[in-house]
């Protein structure tokens, strides 16, 4: 057989932005403990659908970053920086 069977596709993930008081308070937290606060331009890619939730039900959302450097969320060789725990509990301790 040489008939060659091709295909494509594409992925598209259209969540809603969040952005409201409840995200303020968690700013305003972190700068407390002196954190950096960075405002992303696309949705995370294991957010799923959360913001359609957050559309519902008033909440607020942060992840907790560690370094640009890192595999991506659940790769094998992550090396999550633990130290860095006790800094995010500190912003929800202020919360």
């Amino acid at each position: 057989m040489d008939d060659i069977i091709t295909s494509s596709h594409e992925i598209h993930q259209n969540q809603p932005a969040l952005y409201n008081e409840y995200v303020q308070f968690i700013c305003n937290s972190s700068k407390e403990d002196d954190l950096f606060i960075n405002f992303i331009k696309k949705p995370f890619k294991w957010s799923e659908k959360i913001g359609y939730f957050f559309k519902k039900y008033e909440s607020g959302f942060s992840g907790l970053g560690s370094g640009i450097i890192q595999p991506v969320l659940y790769h094998p060789n992550i090396d999550f920086p633990e130290e860095i725990i006790k800094r995010k509990a500190n912003v929800l301790l202020n919360l």
